[in-house]
């Protein structure tokens, strides 16, 4: 069978009994052969929380929390003597690392 990068060949990996058959089970859940699942859920496009299937609402949930305590901490830095700029260093920090993540552009 040839896929659109050309011919498949067989590959071979070690694992556990116990690991191939929790992939058999999610494979048979996804409705897919087990070594489509494999190169499927490997090298596919990494998935973002919304595409692994959280809702929106649990993101919303989660994103206001993150929020709330963001916003906390940032005041409890504003009203330390000398930290105001902290917050943009961590911030930038961040932004820095988020930036480097593969998939979350």
């Amino acid at each position: 069978m040839r896929g659109p990068e050309g011919k498949r060949r067989q590959r071979a990996v070690t694992m556990t009994d116990r690991e191939w058959e929790r992939i058999g089970e999610r494979a048979q859940a996804a409705g897919m052969p087990v070594s489509r699942y494999i190169a499927h859920r490997l090298a596919g496009p990494v998935e973002t929380p919304a595409a692994a299937g959280a809702s929106p609402d649990l993101l919303l949930r989660v994103l206001r929390e993150v929020m709330i305590l963001s916003r906390i901490e940032q005041q409890r830095m504003a009203n330390r003597e000398g930290e105001e700029e902290s917050w943009g260093k961590v911030a930038g920090l961040v932004d820095e690392a988020l930036a480097a993540e593969e998939g979350l552009e």
